[in-house]
């Protein structure tokens, strides 16, 4: 099954290219959210979903509290700053704990994005 990104080029070729470099950095990024269901949408969620445990160590804390962390902030923050401004598009980046997602985002459609053609596959 295909989803539909609403994102326009050359936005989502732009963040396609960052997000090899994420995906180097951190692991595979997904677009989630309105960006796969609204042509209206707020802005382009983008996330990383990280083991449990590599999460922890980069982090600190534990899977329900890291993301609370300085460093989460930082990383965050900066990373939806650089894509907001290389792609032209407002962007919401975040690294996510694999059970954290899981546990509330189980099921949402997510596409690849950063190291394939973003072909809006279903993940």
């Amino acid at each position: 099954m295909k989803n539909k990104v609403h994102v326009g080029q050359p936005g989502l070729m732009l963040l396609d290219s960052y997000c090899r470099l994420v995906t180097e950095a951190f692991g595979p990024c997904y677009l989630v959210g309105e960006c796969l269901t609204r042509r209206d949408y707020r802005h382009v969620d983008i996330r990383v979903i990280m083991e449990d445990d590599a999460f922890c160590d980069l982090f600190g804390g534990t899977w329900s509290t890291g993301h609370n962390s300085t460093r989460w902030v930082l990383v965050c923050s900066g990373l939806t700053k650089l894509l907001t401004f290389v792609s032209g598009v407002a962007v919401d980046f975040q690294i996510q704990p694999e059970t954290w997602s899981t546990t509330f985002f189980d099921g949402q459609p997510k596409v690849r994005i950063g190291g394939q053609n973003p072909s809006m596959e279903k993940a």
